[in-house]
């Protein structure tokens, strides 16, 4: 646990962006738990719109599939330095310290890389959709930019979260200390 205030002093410039970045991502993981919620109510009305007044909730089911894409896009930087994405490490757990840290760091890099391009190519097709005015063909005709936003946008913010843990992961490396996750989320724990 001593290790943790050094790191401090070593990464301090990177402290402000983490403050930054966290409200950033407090901010668009409340809004993805908001739709999440609001997601849930629409279902549970439209469901019972449908089988007790047979007048389901038009485009509803389309709302809710819009919305997952928010949700996900939202919450994917929100879920890094709490450890919330999926993570198979049995073999990683195993392993010495530094070979520890080396998978991190070279898991953190190819995320970034991902991120990188969903974010790049992500706002090439956005910006596509909008020049061109394409709509989806369906009850509410949205138009396609609007529905495809996000996924840059939520992109840019995670790939900025990787860039964090990238360097965290290449400091701890470098000077053997634990990696600390961002801004005081503890990692998770199995009891």
């Amino acid at each position: 646990m001593a290790a943790a205030p050094e790191t401090r002093v070593t990464l301090g410039w990177l402290q402000p962006i983490e403050r930054r970045l966290v409200r950033v991502e407090d901010i668009l993981g409340g809004l993805a738990i908001a739709a999440l919620a609001a997601c849930g109510a629409l279902i549970c009305i439209d469901v019972a719109l449908r089988y007790v007044f047979n007048r389901p909730i038009p485009g509803g089911n389309e709302i809710v599939e819009y919305a997952l894409v928010y949700i996900t896009f939202l919450g994917a930087s929100w879920a890094v330095p709490r450890g919330a994405h999926i993570d198979i490490d049995v073999c990683v757990q195993a392993m010495p310290k530094f070979w520890q840290r080396v998978c991190a760091f070279l898991s953190n890099l190819v995320s970034l890389g991902v991120a990188l391009v969903l974010t790049v190519f992500g706002a090439e097709v956005t910006w596509t959709q909008f020049v061109r005015g394409a709509f989806k063909p369906t009850m509410l005709q949205v138009p396609t930019w609007i529905v495809l936003i996000i996924i840059p946008i939520g992109s840019a913010v995670l790939a900025v979260r990787f860039l964090r843990e990238v360097i965290v992961c290449g400091d701890a490396i470098v000077t053997g200390r634990d990696i600390e996750r961002g801004s005081g989320h503890p990692p998770p724990t199995v009891d």
